[in-house]
């Protein structure tokens, strides 16, 4: 599970700790 691009890498990831309640990425998840 690889975000699309680089930008969204960290963003992915912080979002998933930070607000796991938004899931930005809920495809790849």
């Amino acid at each position: 599970m690889q975000p699309k691009t680089a930008k969204r890498r960290s963003a992915f990831r912080r979002a998933n700790r930070a607000m796991p309640r938004r899931r930005i990425d809920i495809s790849i998840e």
